[in-house]
């Protein structure tokens, strides 16, 4: 007596519709406890999917750092945002020399990698997705310790996000040998021992 089935993809509502209906007689008593627990197994399923899709905010306040690097004669400022956990949060990009649409086009992509960074995408897979992306400007990297070529400001960018917020030293030239305090700083919120 179906009439009908709806199919969405896992995450894609803000609230998946599921519902779980139980009907019981004298006979299945006995497995009353076993519903039990898979009627609290479903409902926590829904609700650690309605949280997933929730956005988390940053804090008004929030640390971060700011590297400055000449990337094929392009200067580029990369800065982050940081959760309280010190976990990345936002970053933008700046560049100085290209055109107002490159310029625009780079401000889009680092809001787009904000915002999916705070609805939950692990930024492991940014950096898998944009290592060795390819365009121009590219090549070498100067006023970095640790990037000393890159493919594309995308390419750095991750290379570095990767080395500072993942701990990837297979990513960058040359490795760091104290990853607990980049900054050579004391109280840096969420580097361990800094």
């Amino acid at each position: 007596m179906i009439k009908a089935i709806a199919l969405y993809r896992d995450g894609s509502k803000l609230s998946q519709p599921l519902s779980a209906a139980l009907f019981q007689s004298e006979a299945e008593d006995a497995e009353a406890p076993a519903a039990a627990e898979l009627r609290e197994d479903i409902l926590s399923l829904a609700d650690r999917l309605a949280r997933r899709s929730l956005r988390r905010e940053l804090p008004n306040r929030r640390m971060g750092y700011t590297v400055k690097s000449t990337i094929g004669g392009q200067r580029v400022y990369l800065r982050t945002g940081e959760y309280e956990d010190g976990s990345l949060g936002e970053i933008f990009i700046d560049i100085y020399k290209e055109g107002a649409a490159y310029r625009a086009l780079m401000n889009a992509f680092a809001i787009s990698v904000s915002l999916g960074l705070q609805y939950g995408v692990p930024l492991e897979e940014f950096v898998n997705k944009f290592h060795m992306f390819r365009f121009e400007p590219n090549g070498h990297v100067a006023d970095h310790d640790n990037v000393k070529f890159c493919s594309s400001i995308i390419d750095f960018i991750f290379r570095d996000l990767a080395l500072n917020y993942l701990g990837r030293t297979d990513m960058v030239h040359v490795p760091r040998k104290n990853l607990s305090c980049p900054w050579g700083l004391r109280g840096h919120g969420g580097h361990g021992s800094c």
